[in-house]
C-alpha cells in the first residue's frame, strides 16, 4: 500500500463538491473542473455544481468560453465565482452553412 501512496496520482484521498456561479450568482453549468496534480478533471452540472477527486489543498483549474480562468485551492463546499472575460469578448457570430450532395443525388 505504501508503494502505490509514492506516487500522488493514487494518494486522492476526497472528493470535493463546490458550486460555480457568475458575477451574479447565477449558477454555470459545463465549467471545466481540473486538478493539475492528479490529472483529473469533470465538468460542472446544469445547476453549477460539480464534484472532483483531489487532496485537501490541491490547486484547482476552473476555465469556461466567454470567462476568466479561475483558480482555487481544494476544499468542502467551495464556491466558485467566475468573472466575465472582457478581453475575449466576441463581437460577432457569423454562422455559414454548407451544403453537400451525395454521388446519387446529382
Amino acid at each position: 500500500m505504501l508503494l502505490f501512496c509514492l506516487h500522488k496520482r493514487f494518494c486522492i484521498h476526497k472528493k470535493f463538491p463546490g458550486t460555480i456561479v457568475d458575477n451574479s450568482g447565477i449558477p454555470i453549468p459545463d465549467v471545466v473542473v481540473y486538478v493539475p496534480s492528479s490529472k483529473e478533471n469533470t465538468t460542472s452540472d446544469f445547476d453549477g455544481i460539480f464534484r472532483v477527486n483531489a487532496n485537501s489543498g490541491d490547486e484547482i483549474q476552473f476555465t469556461m468560453l466567454g470567462f476568466q480562468k479561475a483558480l482555487m485551492k481544494a476544499a468542502q463546499g467551495m464556491t466558485v465565482v467566475m468573472k466575465d472575460d472582457e478581453e475575449g469578448r466576441l463581437d460577432e457570430v457569423v454562422c455559414n452553412r454548407i451544403w453537400y450532395l451525395r454521388k446519387r443525388e446529382l
